[in-house]
């Protein structure tokens, strides 16, 4: 895709002839600028594919992105960021050591088959320190990961920007949790598809400003498009009724 949609960049300059500096450019300016046409290559691809400190569980880079820090290494990677960074991580999952050792939540969820015996506030309790601990079980190794890629010289987007209990609605949800695939989802499924209602909204808009029939075919456009994708990221998870259902009522929730 990075290599089709480069064929037609609108602009023929190479990056290294305009006025700016590859090294400082932003995370989607990384993304959207297509790299030299020479490294749309097998060798390059393989080389990205395989990428160790990602390979496993990302976080998720462009091909444009992973060939731009390449060339040219951020200034932004010090020693110093890298290491305030790996501290972090040891305070994380020191976090989850003490979550573990002191909130009983998994063991009391595996082990209860009557839930009676629990009041309201006690299940709400156990509902609300388990999803905290998915929340670490997931943040830790995608940090992990993170962090040998920057030690690498790599900067991948941070997977988790927020935390579980600094979410107040579906859509704020989605954007910070696991943000590397959701930056993929919209470059290379949500755009693709003519993005959500209110840029189709504006285009229509545009052509004919008194015409309700096609704000509210751009408004279904963009729901369609929203169930695809999430009926994608609910397929990309597994093959399973329960996590199609997860998926449409996240539809229903961002909208």
């Amino acid at each position: 895709m990075d290599y089709y949609w480069s064929l037609n960049y609108a602009s023929d300059i190479p990056i290294e002839k305009k006025q700016i500096d590859p090294s400082s450019i932003s995370e989607r300016d990384r993304s959207t600028i297509p790299a030299d046409p020479s490294s749309y290559n097998a060798l390059y691809y393989t080389a990205y594919v395989l990428y160790s400190p990602l390979y496993l569980s990302g976080p998720i880079v462009s091909f444009n992105d992973y060939i731009s820090q390449q060339r040219y290494p951020s200034p932004a990677l010090t020693p110093t960021r890298n290491l305030l960074y790996g501290i972090r991580f040891l305070l994380t999952l020191l976090c989850m050591e003490l979550v573990l050792h002191f909130i009983y939540t998994v063991a009391i969820s595996k082990s209860t088959s009557d839930w009676s015996i629990y009041t309201p506030g006690q299940i709400s309790m156990l509902g609300y320190f388990n999803l905290k601990i998915i929340w670490l079980k997931l943040l830790i190794p995608w940090r992990l990961f993170r962090l040998w890629a920057l030690l690498d010289g790599i900067d991948p987007p941070e997977n988790m920007v927020r935390c579980m209990s600094n979410n107040y609605s579906g859509l704020s949800f989605w954007r910070a949790w696991h943000r590397s695939y959701h930056l993929w989802v919209l470059r290379y499924l949500y755009f693709p598809l003519g993005g959500g209602r209110r840029s189709s909204s504006s285009k229509s808009t545009t052509k004919d400003s008194s015409s309700p029939t096609s704000s509210l075919l751009s408004r279904a456009r963009g729901i369609f498009n929203q169930l695809i994708v999430f009926t994608f990221v609910a397929v990309w998870h597994d093959i399973n009724l329960r996590l199609l259902m997860w998926g449409w009522l996240i539809t229903l929730f961002v909208l």
